[in-house]
């Protein structure tokens, strides 16, 4: 979910450390709405919430659900973090179509949060990654994460 505070920190100006971004105009109605049903999609459902515990426990949350409920609800359980993945990226897919104007553009600040959203997800994806193949194969010692990616949407790639 994208709080206030994050709102505002992509409507600031540029840093000097930016390459050409222009000039930050506000977010326009249309991406304000945008933005108001990806927190409905994502934070009001529980969406990330449901993805938090890869975040402080990794593999843990598996073998610990494995412990409670056995082999079987684990197994689908592993299978239920990809298909919330797969939720907030249909989510992230609609913001972007939502933020995108006429002529298939980003504004600035549109394009600060899409990449912002992005690379949120692409680190929550990976380390869903690793602590599904820690559990299900063993650790094969640390993953690096993305720091930079191409992703796929129906508009087109996002860079990040």
């Amino acid at each position: 979910m994208i709080s206030d505070l994050q709102l505002e920190m992509f409507q600031e100006p540029p840093r000097i450390t930016e390459p050409d971004v222009g000039t930050v105009d506000p977010f326009t109605r249309a991406e304000l709405a945008a933005v108001a049903e990806y927190n409905t999609r994502t934070g009001d459902t529980a969406l990330l919430d449901c993805l938090d515990g890869i975040e402080v426990s990794g593999a843990a949350v598996f073998t610990d659900h494995e412990s409670e409920f056995g082999r079987d609800e684990a197994a689908a359980y592993v299978k239920a973090h990809f298909a919330w993945l797969h939720q907030w990226y249909d989510a992230l897919d609609s913001l972007d179509a939502g933020l995108r104007d006429g002529g298939g553009l980003l504004s600035n600040a549109a394009d600060r949060l899409m990449t912002h959203q992005m690379r949120e997800f692409l680190m929550v994806r990976d380390r869903v990654r690793a602590a599904a193949l820690t559990y299900l194969i063993g650790d094969a010692g640390p993953s690096p994460n993305t720091e930079w990616a191409s992703v796929m949407l129906s508009n087109g790639y996002v860079h990040i």
